[in-house]
């Protein structure tokens, strides 16, 4: 990425820092969203959360993100506690891709840089230098309506990269596809993160994605949201997707994960 468009784009992160929550409650009326949430993340580490539909999993990612503010307790974003301060620090993939129909596969992927001062122009020419790195190559004049949603995926999430943020917040970002376009993205993305490491949060319903691509997975509870185990994922290094499900130790800590998420709901 040219260096000028770094300079525009992206806070500063601070050295060691990622994201944390300091008992933090979220409340929408009279409704307890979440309740005294903690939990802490280093830079580039990846958090995998996971709960009952409507525990809150997807209202922690808005006010990491600085879209919604706690209503007490303390969100913190590579130091950073400010809505404004935070925004500035994330980039947020969610379930739909929201592509612009009337947008090329290069301008769709674009338009965070253009949306930060960059020119129309020099964000397409920066896009395309990382088109192959997202196996979009071939694929630049193309048209949303003429992809897969597996490839729509991967657009977005190239979107999402090229914004320059170190913080990337998913939510369900792979949930409305097959599940073999699924497994293919899972794989693609837990390695396209060990290339280019970001600090990631991902909510997700999906135990096997969250042990996939998560360092640390976190459970909530049925709202009002609680968080109600932590599990830290060890698990050997390989590139084989297969390879990683099959291994003893990834069915022990699945089976965990399922056993808790039968408690909460």
């Amino acid at each position: 990425m040219h260096p000028s468009a770094e300079a525009k784009t992206v806070a500063p992160p601070v050295q060691g820092e990622g994201v944390e929550l300091v008992d933090v409650v979220k409340r929408f009326g009279g409704t307890v969203a979440v309740s005294g949430a903690s939990l802490s993340l280093p830079r580039h580490g990846r958090l995998s959360i996971v709960g009952p539909s409507g525990c809150g999993k997807s209202t922690i990612l808005s006010m990491i993100c600085g879209l919604t503010d706690a209503s007490e307790g303390v969100v913190r974003v590579e130091g950073a506690t400010t809505m404004k301060e935070r925004l500035a620090r994330c980039a947020w993939m969610p379930q739909r891709d929201l592509l612009l129909p009337w947008r090329d596969v290069a301008g769709n992927a674009a338009l965070a840089l253009e949306n930060h001062g960059v020119s129309k122009k020099e964000a397409r020419e920066q896009v395309l230098d990382l088109i192959e790195r997202f196996g979009l190559s071939g694929f630049e004049k193309k048209y949303p309506h003429q992809l897969s949603g597996g490839m729509r995926q991967r657009v977005s999430f190239l979107r999402t990269m090229a914004a320059g943020k170190d913080v990337l917040l998913f939510d369900e970002p792979f949930g409305a596809l097959d599940s073999i376009t699924r497994a293919d993205l899972q794989q693609w993305l837990r390695l396209t993160l060990d290339e280019a490491p970001r600090t990631t949060v991902l909510v997700t319903h999906d135990v096997e994605e969250a042990l996939l691509l998560g360092d640390t997975v976190v459970v909530m509870s049925a709202r009002p949201g609680r968080i109600v185990q932590r599990i830290e994922v060890e698990l050997p290094q390989t590139d084989s997707r297969r390879e990683l499900l099959r291994h003893p130790a990834f069915a022990e800590l699945r089976d965990e994960l399922l056993s808790l998420l039968e408690v909460t709901e």
